[in-house]
């Protein structure tokens, strides 16, 4: 499930969707193949979470499309749409090792 907010550009104060009324500074979860639909809309601002990696993945090439057009990426395939869509993964920070003193002097 996506997440839907209003673009600071927007004028709109409500939306009803098929997920529930959005209202101007709140969030609202909605499902992802309607975020796909409505990703081209600039009242709109979609976040999506990688439990959305699967649906994006399956993206038909018809949408895939459309997308190419809204987002203005003529390089678009699923896999570059999971790129630009999703959170980049955090890389594990390797941790310190701490040096041994010995407490005999």
């Amino acid at each position: 499930m996506a997440l839907v907010q209003f673009s600071s550009a927007s004028n709109i104060g409500r939306l009803e969707t098929p997920f529930g009324l959005l209202r101007s500074n709140a969030t609202l979860e909605v499902g992802t193949d309607w975020a796909i639909a409505k990703i081209g809309d600039r009242n709109l601002m979609f976040t999506f979470e990688e439990s959305d990696r699967d649906a994006l993945g399956e993206v038909s090439e018809k949408q895939l499309v459309v997308l190419r057009r809204q987002l203005d990426q003529e390089d678009l395939d699923t896999k570059a749409l999971g790129l630009l869509l999703l959170p980049q993964k955090k890389k594990a920070s390797p941790k310190k090792k701490s040096k041994k003193t010995s407490s005999l002097k």
